[in-house]
């Protein structure tokens, strides 16, 4: 899918309505489900910081919006293609099933994607045994990897940028901020900026 219909189907998962979604990015009363729908049917597609606003409410990883464009199946084969040239995993039939294999003759390619593939396959069975539900599942998938710095600054960023708009809006004066509050934002520019220093040293 493409970024505007990853933002549509994650939206819909939400129950959120177009118009909400664009309430909550800060777009007027007027136009804000127009603003989305060119987003999701392509007519606009969001800048990083935007994208980062539209994760942030949605609560997932701005990876889960920003995935490769696989609407048809000739793009969807050069993408399996791409893997098999750098993960070594290849098609093979097993029991009268294609299924997709590492290709045993380039075990260094295939090694560090392993844990990942085994992390997922855990996961599955949980939900094939009730022990976590689709909606817990579906969580997992589209804040992967569980990062929480990035999903807790994304979601911030966003309430903070929507507590400022607010602010314009009432007296010159007023702060909507009390003593605990700004202990707060204090905490959450000094998780930003840690985090933004990890990411540099990586």
């Amino acid at each position: 899918m493409a970024i505007g219909e990853r933002i549509r189907y994650i939206r819909k998962k939400h129950n959120m309505t177009q118009k909400y979604l664009g309430l909550q990015l800060g777009f007027g009363e007027k136009n804000a489900d127009s603003r989305v729908a060119q987003y999701e049917n392509g007519r606009r597609e969001p800048k990083s910081d935007m994208l980062k606003e539209i994760a942030g409410v949605l609560q997932v990883s701005t990876l889960a919006l920003d995935s490769p464009n696989l609407d048809d199946h000739i793009r969807l084969m050069h993408t399996l293609f791409t893997i098999e040239d750098i993960y070594g995993l290849t098609i093979e039939r097993i029991n009268g099933k294609l299924c997709i294999v590492p290709d045993e003759s380039r075990p260094e390619c295939f090694t560090g994607l392993y844990s990942c593939l085994n992390e997922w396959n855990e996961i599955k069975d949980k939900v094939k045994s009730g022990e976590m539900t689709q909606g817990e599942y579906d969580d997992w998938r589209y804040n992967y990897p569980e990062d929480l710095p990035e999903n807790i600054i994304n979601t911030l960023d966003h309430c903070w940028e929507k507590a400022k708009q607010e602010n314009k809006k009432r007296e010159k004066n007023y702060n909507p901020f009390n003593e605990p509050q700004k202990d707060l934002l204090t905490e959450f520019e000094k998780i930003k900026k840690e985090h933004a220093e990890k990411e540099s040293e990586e």
